[in-house]
């Protein structure tokens, strides 16, 4: 590490460092820089060996008594090991019962999607007979010419008797009772909306020229309900100037008002939208029943 060169030199050649007095180089022999630089090298020249799960030794013997122990080099080589022919075939069958049953699964869904709509007609003789009711053949042969139901909504003339009705007897009932009106003065087969199951209120719909099967959600129905409660309300305007007693809030016409404007309005959360929407439909539904 060092080299005395002559009677007065001193030298540290890892250091660079150089003086010509015993006392000079003994205190740099000292310093933190000498050390550091003496350490990494000592440091570099020992040889380790390491574990794969980031343990260190010095000995190779160390080592290889650590990785007789080592859960985590034997966790490794379970996870690399190779599945045996008994768990491939075992696995195999697995895959094999569940494609099976899949296939019976759709199988008992597709015969429970067939609709079989069977009708008991009674002649003159009180005779009794069962008859396929085609709904196809009555939706788009019969009804072709039905209106879409948006077409029937813009038809829709309210009056203000009609405003001050749902005023009365409540959103629901009110908005009920212009759609189901509407729907009266139309002939059977020129209506938007027929119901084949009152018990489901199964609904199926014209929109766009097609008649489809309502969703669960009743999405065409209730916007159509949505338009009509709409219309309704455009009407408060004209109902004021025909009441301008409303502003008086000691006389009836400014109760009848304040009742106009809670029911039109709807429900305040969803939870009552959704009651009476449920409740129109369902009126909807006992007017537009298909007699099979």
């Amino acid at each position: 590490m060092t080299d005395k060169k002559d009677a007065f030199f001193f030298a540290c050649e890892k250091c660079n460092f150089k003086c010509s007095k015993n006392s000079n180089f003994l205190k740099h022999l000292s310093t933190r820089r000498h050390q550091i630089l003496t350490n990494d090298l000592q440091k570099n020249t020992t040889t380790e060996f390491k574990c794969s799960c980031g343990r260190n030794y010095k000995h190779r013997q160390s080592l290889h008594k650590h990785q007789k122990d080592c859960k985590i080099l034997k966790t490794n080589e379970v996870l690399v090991s190779e599945p045996s022919a008994n768990q491939i075939e075992k696995l195999t069958n697995l895959v094999f019962d569940v494609v099976k049953q899949n296939q019976e699964l759709q199988k008992q869904v597709l015969e429970l999607s067939k609709e079989k709509m069977v009708v008991t007609n009674s002649n003159n003789n009180n005779t009794t007979n069962n008859n396929k009711f085609n709904l196809n053949f009555f939706l788009n042969e019969q009804c072709k010419d039905a209106m879409n139901i948006m077409d029937f909504v813009k038809s829709l003339t309210l009056q203000l008797s009609d405003l001050e009705t749902v005023g009365k007897i409540g959103y629901a009932e009110g908005i009920s009772k212009v759609f189901v009106n509407g729907l009266k003065e139309l002939d059977v087969f020129k209506r938007p909306i027929h119901c084949s199951d009152l018990k489901r209120e199964t609904l199926y719909v014209k929109d766009e020229g097609i008649w489809e099967k309502e969703n669960e959600e009743n999405t065409k129905i209730k916007y159509a309900i949505k338009h009509i409660a709409h219309k309704n309300v455009q009407q408060i305007s004209e109902w004021q100037q025909e009441n301008p007693g409303y502003t008086d809030p000691e006389s009836t016409v400014s109760e009848e008002y304040m009742k106009i404007i809670s029911h039109s309005m709807g429900g305040f959360t969803e939870e009552e939208d959704e009651t009476n929407y449920n409740k129109i439909i369902k009126n909807v539904a006992k007017e537009v029943v298909i007699q099979k």
